[in-house]
């Protein structure tokens, strides 16, 4: 006989021993691998707010606030630059009929040519096809019927400143190129497009401008001062609003100026006695001082600009702008760590 036959109380003891001892050993390592995962998050946590209280502001339900009347206020200030650029659009922007726009054209390109000729200011081949930058409708050619809305507003835009680009003295209008309106391209024809481009195209369509550009390039001869003075006026425009989007200069000299160019002057003399008892009566002849010699040379310049129509502002998408102007005040608290500063241990 066995001895576990023999002894069948003592090994049922035994065997009651080694499984409550297994069970004690899964319970044990169980709640060990528990503890563990606590432990674990619990560092995760107390790191991540340690993080959180170091941030510039604490994210309080207090300094949440204020951030949010901070961003509407910004909001505010953003609308409110919106209608100060609104000024530079017109009220009324009348549509013309495509004769009437013609005949517009006709007396444009006469007035500027007249212009031009009063102020001593050369024209590309003595002014053949010159326009003034509607030249692709000085033969007779008429704009489509919805395209002289804008096309006037621009064409009274460009008398305005090829009038004082005359009056800044330049010696020749060299060339004028003008990008088209959207309005004078045909309508391009509507294509099938994947659903992947279509989204693309929505997420785009998100992104606005408030104005509209109207690229135009002039080149011309002159001096850096009638450059200097023509971009004074520009930028001092009180009834248009031109961005300057490059300036490309040439100089027609090829070689440095000279001394020989420049004139001679004697310094004003020393005045006798000067400064009373004690000091040194000064008789020494002035020297002679060089006049300026560069900022005369001929140059050829060639200026991007683009004539910028605002947009109203109910064409304007603002996200959330109604929402937050509401929110907005006059004095905001800066906003302030509203936690203790010392980190979680």
């Amino acid at each position: 006989m066995s001895w576990i036959q023999e002894n069948k109380f003592t090994a049922g003891v035994l065997g009651a021993a080694v499984v409550v001892s297994g069970v004690l050993f899964y319970l044990g390592y169980s709640a060990r691998s528990e503890a563990e995962q606590i432990r674990e998050a619990s560092n995760t946590a107390v790191a991540k707010t340690n993080a959180l209280k170091r941030n510039q502001p604490f994210p309080s339900a207090e300094n949440q606030q204020l951030v949010i009347t901070k961003v509407a206020n910004f909001t505010q200030e953003a609308l409110g630059f919106q209608a100060s650029l609104l000024a530079f659009r017109p009220e009324e922007l009348p549509n013309l009929s495509e004769s009437a726009f013609g005949t517009k054209v006709s007396e444009h390109r006469e007035l500027l040519s007249r212009y031009y000729r009063e102020k001593g200011v050369a024209l590309r081949e003595g002014g053949k096809g010159v326009a003034f930058g509607l030249e692709d409708y000085a033969g007779g050619k008429l704009p489509r019927g919805e395209a002289t809305r804008v096309l006037n507003y621009e064409r009274k835009a460009l008398e305005w400143m090829f009038k004082k680009l005359a009056d800044a003295g330049p010696d020749s209008l060299d060339n004028v190129y003008r990008t088209q309106v959207l309005e004078e391209k045909a309508a391009a024809p509507t294509k099938g497009r994947s659903r992947k481009k279509s989204r693309k195209s929505n997420r785009s369509a998100k992104v606005e401008s408030v104005y509209r550009a109207m690229p135009i390039e002039v080149t011309f001869t002159g001096t850096e001062k009638a450059l200097k003075e023509f971009l004074k006026e520009l930028s001092n425009a009180e009834e248009y609003f031109f961005i300057t989007r490059s300036v490309k200069i040439r100089n027609l000299e090829v070689e440095s100026p000279d001394l020989n160019e420049g004139e001679f002057k004697a310094a004003p003399a020393a005045i006798n006695g000067f400064g009373g008892e004690g000091f040194e009566v000064l008789q020494e002849t002035g020297k002679p001082i060089l006049k300026q010699v560069t900022g005369t040379e001929k140059i050829k310049v060639h200026l991007k600009l683009d004539l910028a129509l605002f947009k109203e502002a109910n064409e304007v998408t603002f996200p959330g702008a109604d929402k937050l102007k509401k929110k907005a005040s006059k004095e905001v608290v800066p906003a302030t760590p509203a936690a203790p500063a010392e980190p979680v241990k």
